[in-house]
């Protein structure tokens, strides 16, 4: 399970008025879908490296391959971060920024329960069928409004273990409407230019709020877990995805906003790149922070990966030349991943626990590539029954898009 927080580690284009999300002012980009299944075998990958013991065995054996590891698991949930933040405020930013037509919150919001909670339920009751109900460390109304982590001041990870991102991506629909409202009442009657600073001004405040809250949170309530693995820790995560999405909208727009980032995104092996030194850079930390991480390092962490991500995503949302990272990105295997990602996500750890405890895997190298072999097509599988039977159904129940 990935906790971020203080390194505590178990062991050591337009005016079209195109408002709904599942078509936003571009197409649906297959390189975002790619990329999303990129993130989620990353983390299943982790954490059946974790559940079988291998991890702590690396980690003991090696602590920058162990770091190097554990990092690249927490940067997929900085890219699941990121995008979210990217293709969710463009719902909002043709309003902020150029008095379009706005989706009503009602319905974004309604959007958002049906694409979260039928799949989440259904997984939650198959972790209680898999792994037993003395592993929720939970109340039932907390797990089941994925609401638990505001309730909850002890138990670090309640319910499904990987649900804890949930938690703040729910956080984050409540956020984002009421961030979304403020912003177009300062953006009112400015001109486009004005709007845009007000608006990219906003969202880094809000990324250094973020490392205040670290600092603050640290120094005055260490021990709530409430206040460590919540939203406002990780806004700047979020935030790096809203910034891209300002920039995306305002060149769809003609706006001619950081010409040195589109430059950039023209070169996705230097953007990759930066990214991967910035991965080795945040281990390299973890090396100095044997016994936890101070609040600085925490910090220094957390803008690292969003950094790192926002030069992931870079390419993929500006660049105009396809390239061999597209071609990868964008290849049918892998975007497929991507399409059917939530239920992999929200399954494979349930599965992979429950196969250990079932075939007594060891704490090998071996056992670890067996258990993979195992989960990998398992979720998958889970994964695509879950998007064609419970989240494409449910989503078709979304109120429709106004027309005209």
């Amino acid at each position: 399970m990935i906790a971020l927080f203080g390194g505590r580690w178990p062991s050591p284009r337009s005016s079209e008025r195109r408002i709904d999300n599942s078509a936003p002012s571009t197409p649906r980009s297959r390189h975002l879908d790619g990329v999303r299944g990129l993130a989620a075998l990353g983390v299943l990958l982790f954490h059946c490296i974790y559940a079988t013991g291998y991890w702590g065995t690396l980690y003991r054996q090696s602590h920058a391959v162990g770091a190097f590891i554990a990092n690249s698991a927490n940067f997929c949930v900085c890219i699941f971060f990121a995008l979210s933040g990217f293709l969710l405020f463009r719902e909002f930013l043709g309003a902020i920024l150029f008095d379009e037509e706005r989706a009503p919150t009602a319905r974004f919001l309604a959007r958002r329960v049906l694409r979260i909670y039928p799949a989440y339920w259904v997984a939650l009751l198959g972790f209680v069928v898999l792994i037993g109900t003395d592993r929720l460390q939970g109340s039932v109304f907390g797990l089941v409004t994925l609401t638990e982590r505001n309730l909850n001041r002890t138990a670090e990870m309640p319910g499904i273990p990987v649900a804890w991102t949930l938690y703040i991506e729910v956080a984050f629909y409540v956020f984002l409407p009421i961030a979304a409202a403020v912003l177009m009442r300062l953006c009112r009657r400015k001109s486009a230019v004005t709007r845009v600073r007000i608006v990219l001004g906003s969202l880094i405040a809000m990324a250094a709020f973020s490392m205040l809250w670290i600092f603050l949170v640290d120094h005055f309530a260490d021990a709530d877990l409430r206040l460590m693995l919540n939203l406002p820790a990780y806004l700047g995560w979020f935030a790096a995805g809203m910034i891209l999405a300002v920039i995306h909208r305002c060149h769809d727009h003609g706006l001619a906003i950081a010409p040195g980032l589109t430059r950039l995104a023209e070169h996705p092996w230097w953007c990759w790149s930066v990214a991967l030194a910035l991965n080795i850079a945040v281990e390299r930390l973890d090396l100095l922070a044997s016994s936890g991480q101070t609040a600085v390092q925490v910090q220094l962490r957390l803008a690292a990966l969003a950094i790192a991500a926002f030069l992931v995503l870079l390419p993929l949302v500006l660049s105009s030349r396809p390239s061999k990272i597209h071609l990868i990105v964008g290849s049918t295997g892998i975007v497929w991943v991507g399409m059917v990602s939530y239920g992999v996500y929200i399954w494979h750890w349930s599965v992979a626990e429950n196969l250990v405890e079932s075939l007594t895997i060891g704490r090998t190298l071996g056992g670890t590539v067996a258990l993979i072999a195992l989960v990998l097509p398992i979720s998958l599988l889970l994964g695509w029954i879950s998007f064609r039977v419970i989240e494409t159904p449910a989503m078709s129940l979304a109120p429709s898009p106004p027309t005209g």
